[in-house]
């Protein structure tokens, strides 16, 4: 049987039954970034006295969710992401979390009320960096099986000449 170069790289795939290690760090950090969501990200004090603290799903970031949602799709189905997916949830996903902590930390209201970024902007802002890992190692493992495939074909067409 001869390795066709050309084949879509989804095909050699469909074989494995086991999530890449790339995959399985886009789906730790989907869970990272939903645990995220449940914990404290904006804490407001009044006069160095904690009053209250909103979590993400409170300040309405559960939206932000939707970039997890086509990785963790194409890690479980072994797909591969595009590269203008790939590049579009990589930038949000590093730009987001860092626009979010500029916004929620350091913030003071009438030199009275303090708003200081809480622990599951920091947790979503590593979900973030993760998601961006995983994608990256998901990527290298096609193009390595793809090379893996071609340096095949190219040995046996090599040996039956």
């Amino acid at each position: 049987m001869q390795a066709n170069p050309g084949r879509d790289l989804n095909c050699l795939v469909e074989r494995q039954a086991i999530i890449t290690i790339g995959g399985r760090f886009i789906l730790f950090s989907a869970c990272l970034a939903i645990g995220s969501l449940f914990m404290g990200w904006a804490n407001v004090s009044f006069l160095f006295l904690p009053l209250t603290s909103k979590t993400g799903i409170a300040i309405g970031m559960i939206y932000i969710l939707c970039i997890w949602i086509y990785p963790s799709y194409a890690a479980i189905k072994h797909k591969r992401l595009t590269t203008k997916t790939f590049i579009l949830i990589s930038l949000i996903a590093l730009i987001v979390p860092f626009v979010l902590f500029d916004i929620i930390d350091h913030k003071r209201i009438f030199w009275v009320l303090d708003v200081d970024a809480g622990f599951g902007v920091f947790i979503f802002t590593l979900a973030g960096l993760t998601l961006v890992l995983g994608m990256i190692m998901d990527q290298l493992s096609y193009l390595l099986k793809y090379l893996h495939h071609v340096l095949k074909g190219l040995w046996s067409n090599k040996n039956s000449n």
